[in-house]
C-alpha cells in the first residue's frame, strides 16, 4: 500500500479514536515534526517541547476532524509545528520579569514596570507621570496591566484568562510599550 493511501488510513481509524492509529502516525512524523521545530528554534529541549505541543494540536478532536486529505499528512504537520514554533517564538520574546516592583495605591492597584524604560523611571516624578497616563488607559489595557506585571502571568495564561487570542495579548503589550514610550517622551520624563 502507497504511503499515502496508509497514511489515510491511519487518520480515518485515528478519527474514529484508535490509539493504535495515533501511536503509527506519532512514530512515522516524530522526526519531521521535531526536525521542522528544532530549526526554527534552534534549541533541542523546546523543540521536543514543541514537538509533543503539536502532535496533541494536530490529534485534538477539533483539529483531527478538520484535516482534509487535499495536502499530504506530512505538510499539515510541518505547518502546524511550524505555527506552534513561530508563536512559542513570539511568546518567549515578549516574556520578561521586571527587575522590581512598584505598587501603585490607585487604579486597581497596577504593577506596571516596562523592560524598554524600566531603566528611566527611577526618581518619583517620573514614576508619578506614569501614574497618570495608566489611569487614562481603557480597562482592557489595565487588565493585561495587572495579569502580566503583578500577577506575572505569560502571555498565553494572559490569553487563556481573558478568552483572548495569544496575538491579541502580545499586540496591546506592544501597544503599550510604544505609546507609554511616547506618551512619556511627549511630558518630557524621557
Amino acid at each position: 500500500m502507497e504511503k499515502t493511501n496508509i497514511d489515510l488510513q491511519l487518520i480515518k481509524e485515528a478519527k474514529e479514536g484508535k490509539q493504535e492509529a495515533f501511536s503509527k502516525l506519532f512514530n512515522n512524523y516524530y522526526g519531521l515534526v521535531f526536525t521542522t521545530a528544532f530549526k526554527i528554534l534552534k534549541n533541542y529541549a523546546d523543540a521536543q517541547d514543541l514537538t509533543m505541543i503539536t502532535f496533541e494540536k494536530a490529534f485534538s478532536n477539533k483539529v483531527m476532524k478538520k484535516y482534509e486529505p487535499i495536502t499530504s499528512y506530512a505538510s499539515w504537520l510541518i505547518k502546524i509545528a511550524t505555527n506552534k514554533s513561530i508563536d512559542f517564538l513570539k511568546e518567549k520574546k515578549y516574556q520578561y520579569k521586571p527587575k522590581c516592583f512598584v505598587e501603585i495605591e490607585s487604579v486597581n492597584d497596577i504593577i506596571y514596570y516596562a523592560q524598554n524604560i524600566e531603566e528611566k523611571i527611577i526618581d518619583k516624578e517620573k514614576w508619578k507621570e506614569t501614574k497618570k497616563i495608566i489611569k487614562k488607559l481603557p480597562p482592557v489595557f489595565k487588565e493585561i496591566l495587572i495579569l502580566r506585571f503583578k500577577q506575572e502571568l505569560k502571555c498565553k495564561e494572559i490569553a487563556n484568562e481573558l478568552n483572548i487570542s495569544i496575538n491579541t495579548v502580545i499586540g496591546r503589550i506592544r501597544y503599550l510599550r510604544k505609546n507609554m514610550r511616547r506618551e512619556l517622551k511627549n511630558r518630557n520624563v524621557l
